[in-house]
């Protein structure tokens, strides 16, 4: 079977939008972090909110599933020529891989990183995106990096699930095609969290590989953004499109009622890996997964439209924290535990360590991240786009990610 791969996009749509969305997914995680180890987020209606705000992650993913499947859908309804797939994953690799191990390296000589990541062949797994496959190094090296092991494994299936939805959908129109691969969508949402529900139940033994860090247990954000994909390709659904089109703001503000729910009314852990029941540990998957759709859709449906929402998603200091928010997701942690250590957000904002910390972290990291995207990031990030222009110089090329 031969497998499609990315094309460029038909209409050659861009999203300008989702870097400033980017940008907010990893300023959330930052100030949940922040919160966590100042003690915030046990405390008060404010600690409960920012106790909550490792939704950034689920952000990620649906961004993730957006951007990257996007081309395919395009490609199917009559988009450019595709990229080899070989390109496609070359561009991955280059997109994620060379700041991830940089940051590493770097991390590991100042603050220092937990999990002998220097060390040998056991620090390999950190480098080979593997610390999620056990208890014990899931949450060593650079935290949340255990995310990084999910995506690659998504960027890993998504050919072969474009490939066998391809070969299902061809032939149907555009509509019909839709309709189709989001029932799909759904169905594969609902075998997820049905996964997620065995794991708690019944296969937590707290040693070993652990499914709720494996990509299974993550479809239904990542499938959420492919079903946003779907729906902009094709361009299905038109009602949605010009609802969303002329009262973005609505989705904002149903997001933060989904918020304020899974703060105060779902009795969900404050902190990490908290004890769930398994009806808040499947309550609280889905409930982020609808709060990322909401602050998504936005961006990614009706962008025609206008409105204040909009013009905050173009506001180019929001962007530009975007543009580097990578950087940021990696360096922040491991600098905010040292800060902590240090006690230096007290003499930064005596008053409000968790403010302080927050400050602190995000300018080191700010710092950090800005270097690694200009050193890094850039000239990896330039090799990815001259080889997309010289397999099509024909097609404007829309970054993935």
């Amino acid at each position: 079977m031969t497998l499609p791969t990315p094309a460029g996009q038909a209409d050659h749509a861009r999203f300008p939008h989702v870097d400033a969305l980017r940008a907010l997914a990893a300023l959330s995680v930052l100030v949940f972090h922040a919160s966590v180890y100042s003690g915030l987020s046990t405390n008060g209606a404010v600690g409960a909110v920012t106790a909550r705000l490792d939704l950034g992650v689920t952000l990620f993913f649906l961004i993730s599933g957006f951007l990257l499947y996007r081309p395919y859908v395009a490609a199917r309804c009559g988009g450019p020529a595709a990229l080899p797939l070989g390109e496609f994953y070359r561009r991955r690799l280059l997109r994620i891989v060379p700041a991830y191990w940089v940051a590493l390296l770097a991390l590991a000589a100042w603050p220092g990183l937990g999990g002998g990541v220097t060390s040998l062949p056991g620090g390999l797994r950190y480098f080979l995106f593997a610390q999620n496959l056990s208890l014990d190094t899931v949450l060593q090296g650079i935290g949340p990096a255990w995310t990084l092991c999910v995506e690659m494994s998504f960027y890993a299936t998504l050919p072969l699930y474009a490939a066998l939805a391809g070969r299902w959908l061809s032939g149907r129109a555009p509509a019909a095609q839709a309709r189709r691969e989001l029932w799909l969508l759904a169905g594969l949402a609902v075998v997820s969290v049905g996964l997620r529900e065995l794991q708690h139940a019944v296969l937590d033994t707290g040693r070993g590989p652990v499914l709720a860090f494996l990509l299974p247990s993550f479809l239904l954000w990542f499938g959420l953004g492919m079903g946003l994909a779907v729906l902009s390709a094709t361009r299905a659904a038109p009602r949605l499109h010009a609802a969303v089109a002329r009262r973005p703001g609505t989705c904002w503000l149903l997001a933060a009622a989904l918020l304020a729910l899974a703060a105060f009314g779902m009795d969900l852990p404050r902190g990490f890996l908290g004890a769930y029941t398994d009806l808040s540990w499947a309550g609280e998957h889905v409930v982020y997964a609808l709060i990322a759709l909401c602050l998504l859709a936005p961006a990614t449906l009706g962008t025609g439209g206008g409105g204040a929402l909009r013009r905050v998603l173009a506001w180019r200091p929001l962007a530009l924290v975007g543009l580097v928010s990578y950087g940021i997701y990696l360096y922040h942690l491991p600098l905010l535990i040292e800060f902590g250590r240090r006690g230096w957000p007290h003499r930064v904002a005596p008053f409000a360590p968790t403010l302080g910390s927050a400050v602190l972290t995000f300018a080191a990291a700010g710092a950090c991240a800005t270097v690694s995207y200009l050193v890094v990031e850039r000239p990896f990030l330039a090799r990815k786009r001259r080889a997309r222009a010289a397999v099509s110089p024909a097609v404007s090329p829309v970054p993935a990610d």
